[in-house]
């Protein structure tokens, strides 16, 4: 009876040791960030051996953990949220889930990064970005505005939801599988860090002086050609172009500007208005632009060629390039009426189309000019404050300090677009 008692339990021990890793692999704990203990050692485990990379299998439900397990959940069409239940379970470990027959794939960035991040993922996003000509800056390691308007012009241009984060399907886009497989011979020529691109400024430290960009440097050069004092600069910031104006034999009188009035008649047209945006190199979004800033600043009673130069300073002819784009329809820069940072998108005015954009615009000059009636019970100037009324009557008086931008070069500059445009014959 001994015997039989003691044989038993033998075969019990060995039964339950057989079983133990099965019993935490399968432990029914909801697992989730802040989780510790053995069971999340095996997680981890199983992360890392299937290619998510959740870091060193130390018992923490850290973030890198959390992150393997939300990339793991939208591979294998569960909920993503970085929680392990037991549909989350059950699905890992699973003897019909087994790494890639190709290996695992090498990405170097492994978790979600958002504006805030920081670290060294964050210096390879950038460097990346940098690469692929999306210039972010200094790669510091830490995700600021120029990284998160970097992410965001990266995922319009990739056909992904632009929000500026950095999750599974932009990681997969900065590094996509072809990359990351050898190639089969012959081996590809080497590909330049960068594409190279070639701005037409009258400083690199000035980029709202920028009139054109151009990956092929002969049409740099053209556009640099046709408005002395600018120069064309490679991307690291070298002058590579500087054109020597020759003096024009027969040149035509110009058109005096002095002080143009915000409130005053215009001495153009529309066709005369395009054309100089078009020797700009303007968008075409922008030309169009043309006649709704002629027919709603003469209703207004406001110069509409000056209004449209203000629009192709800020906009850049319509190129942006800086926090908003074209998809605001916002032609001046408009903050809300709660306003923020300059480098905030959203602290900008999103406009529902460029009629709503340019009568607030073409309303906010009124106001700055004390036009009769201003302020207006009703527009759609988000900035329509009472106390901006008559600060500046000219074009020119717009720069300085508490007008509409601080610099009093602001307002020699908007001179000086109107002069050109001015002088510019219609085509």
């Amino acid at each position: 009876m001994k015997k039989r008692i003691v044989s038993f339990i033998l075969v019990l021990a060995i039964v339950t040791l057989t079983f133990v890793p099965i019993a935490k692999a399968t432990s029914n704990r909801l697992l989730s960030l802040g989780s510790r203990g053995s069971d999340v050692k095996i997680l981890q485990q199983r992360l890392n051996s299937l290619g998510y990379n959740s870091g060193a299998v130390d018992g923490i439900f850290g973030t890198r953990t959390y992150n393997g397990v939300k990339v793991f959940q939208g591979k294998h069409g569960l909920a993503v949220d970085g929680i392990v239940g037991e549909n989350t379970r059950n699905k890992l470990f699973s003897s019909q889930i087994k790494p890639p027959t190709g290996g695992i794939r090498d990405v170097p960035i492994t978790g979600l990064l958002r504006k805030g991040s920081r670290g060294s993922q964050v210096t390879t996003l950038q460097n990346r970005l940098n690469q692929l000509g999306f210039n972010v800056g200094k790669a510091d390691g830490i995700f600021g505005t120029r990284t998160y308007n970097g992410v965001k012009v990266f995922q319009g241009k990739h056909g992904l939801a632009v929000d500026g984060i950095v999750g599974k399907n932009t990681i997969d886009k900065l590094y996509p599988k072809s990359e990351l497989k050898p190639k089969p011979e012959p081996a590809p020529k080497p590909v330049p860090e960068f594409e190279q691109m070639y701005r037409v400024r009258k400083s690199w430290s000035d980029p709202r002086s920028q009139i054109g960009a151009f990956r092929n440097l002969d049409g740099a050069k053209k556009l640099a050609d046709q408005n002395p004092g600018y120069k064309v600069f490679d991307s690291s910031g070298k002058i590579v172009y500087e054109n020597n104006p020759r003096p024009n034999p027969d040149p035509k009188p110009e058109i005096p500007v002095g002080s143009v009035s915000i409130l005053s008649e215009t001495k153009s047209n529309i066709k005369q208005m395009q054309a100089w945006a078009r020797s700009k190199n303007a968008t075409e979004t922008f030309v169009n632009l043309a006649p709704i800033y002629f027919d709603i600043a003469i209703k207004i009673g406001v110069n509409p060629e000056g209004a449209y130069c203000q629009a192709a300073y800020e906009t850049g002819f319509g190129r942006f390039g800086g926090v908003i784009d074209e998809t605001y329809n916002n032609p001046c820069g408009l903050k809300t009426s709660i306003g923020g940072d300059n480098d905030d998108p959203d602290a900008h005015k999103r406009f529902k189309d460029w009629n709503e954009g340019i009568t607030a615009h073409i309303d906010h000059l009124a106001l700055y000019a004390g036009a009769s009636g201003y302020p207006k019970a009703s527009s759609p100037d988000p900035r329509h404050f009472e106390w901006l009324t008559g600060r500046a009557t000219t074009f020119r008086s717009l720069g300085g300090e508490g007008k509409w931008a601080p610099n009093e070069n602001y307002g020699i500059r908007l001179g000086n677009l109107l002069n050109e445009l001015y002088n510019m014959q219609d085509k």
